[in-house]
């Protein structure tokens, strides 16, 4: 997820649908959460890189199968927590269900893959992290780290339990079984230049 900030140039009172047709309108993306509007600016190089890193290798592994990896530009609509997300990566196997008739915002993902940043960790750590866990079709959720080698694996184990699991050397290699293939470490940093963010200034 690049980097978010509340935008208070839109009614308080929006409600999901009037954000929908008002951000279709939008040049820049947005996200909504509890009827609060926030802007998604640029992301850093190493975040994108591992975008790209994943949307290769993934594509590599499904391209025999019924299976689409998305990437930044499509919506998630989390009925439960009745919220608009840009996940960094989207994957589905089986038939992509869209929201309404315009297939910009999805609705049945297997995973969701959030690269965090300074500035987000907190809403993708607490906040996203619970809302995923309401949308019936996501099964997996993986949260990398952008600054260091980092990835935490969630797997849904029943309707009320998840397994975590961090992977922290590049020779490790684990399994997304909700799109039934694997992933490395080394293949998600593949290139990436760890740059570590300057510490706020007092």
């Amino acid at each position: 997820m690049s980097t978010a900030k509340s935008f208070d140039e839109t009614p308080s009172s929006m409600t999901p649908a009037e954000f929908l047709v008002w951000e279709r309108g939008q040049v820049e993306r947005h996200e909504y959460t509890g009827g609060k509007v926030y802007l998604q600016s640029g992301a850093s190089r190493q975040h994108n890189r591992i975008v790209s890193n994943l949307i290769r290798r993934l594509d590599e592994k499904l391209e025999d199968r019924p299976c689409d990896v998305y990437a930044n530009d499509l919506r998630l609509w989390i009925n439960a927590a009745q919220s608009y997300y840009y996940p960094d990566v989207l994957a589905i196997c089986g038939e992509a269900e869209s929201a309404d008739d315009t297939f910009d915002t999805l609705i049945n993902p297997q995973l969701v893959i959030e690269i965090y940043s300074q500035s987000t960790r907190g809403v993708d750590d607490i906040i996203k992290r619970r809302h995923y866990r309401t949308v019936p079709s996501i099964r997996e959720y993986v949260y990398i780290d952008q600054y260091a080698i980092a990835v935490e694996r969630l797997r849904k184990l029943d309707d009320e339990h998840w397994e975590s699991v961090l992977f922290e050397s590049m020779d490790q290699t684990f399994e997304l079984s909700s799109i039934g293939c694997q992933l490395s470490v080394a293949d998600i940093y593949r290139r990436v230049e760890f740059n570590h963010p300057e510490p706020p200034s007092s």
